[in-house]
């Protein structure tokens, strides 16, 4: 099991102060599952944040794909909305309004997301 302790560390001593959109969007563009079950925190945002979706559009979303809106839910207020709808296309009232909750509720699961940069 790889930590994400080292890493963690060294970004938590340059913080991002103007996040730039196009790496950001690049870097979760390639997150990938890689036939990997999901992990908890990953399986309670799918559930809570994907209920104003039409289900036949959930079914076909994949499991990368769930990851990426994940992350990008708790990217900065100022660019998360932006890079959803560029993610996938479509976002509303109701998902802002559950992901925000979500965000707020559910620590980021770091450890989990950093074994899937870091294989």
């Amino acid at each position: 099991m790889v930590s994400a302790a080292p890493l963690l560390a060294k970004v938590a001593a340059h913080p991002v102060t103007q996040p730039d959109l196009h790496v950001l969007s690049r870097v979760i563009d390639d997150l990938n599952m890689d036939g990997r079950a999901p992990f908890p925190e990953m399986t309670e945002f799918r559930l809570c944040c994907f209920q104003s979706f039409p289900v036949s559009h959930v079914q076909r979303m994949s499991l990368s794909e769930i990851l990426r809106l994940y992350v990008i839910a708790y990217q900065p207020a100022s660019i998360w909305k932006e890079m959803w709808k560029n993610q996938i296309g479509v976002i509303s009232v109701q998902i802002i309004k559950d992901c925000e909750q979500f965000v707020a509720r559910v620590p980021f699961a770091e450890d989990s997301v950093m074994q899937l940069m870091c294989f």
